[in-house]
């Protein structure tokens, strides 16, 4: 599906919709459920909702918040390598 039919489809401009895929904007979340809703898809397909979902849990929950820190970015940033927290974690050991 090109940007101009999208567009059509959700009454955005194809040069937004061309920054949403660029990573350029970030979409509010209606805009994600309008886009979805025009490609058929879930708004849990787009990652930026399933990452809007995870911080509502994750601000309710500071006890997880914290456990994440230290398995995932707290190693790496004692190490020196800010750079590998920001890649990711490495996976977990048996």
């Amino acid at each position: 599906m090109s940007y101009r039919q999208l567009a059509y489809l959700t009454n955005l401009s194809p040069g937004y919709l061309n920054h949403l895929c660029k990573g350029t904007r970030a979409p509010n979340e209606e805009t994600l459920r309008i886009v979805a809703r025009a490609l058929h898809v879930r708004p849990e397909y787009f990652r930026e909702h399933r990452l809007s979902l995870v911080i509502e849990v994750l601000d309710a929950r500071p006890d997880v918040v914290d456990m994440l820190f230290e398995r995932l970015v707290a190693p790496a940033v004692a190490h020196g390598d800010a750079a590998q927290a920001a890649k990711g974690p490495r996976p977990f050991a048996a």
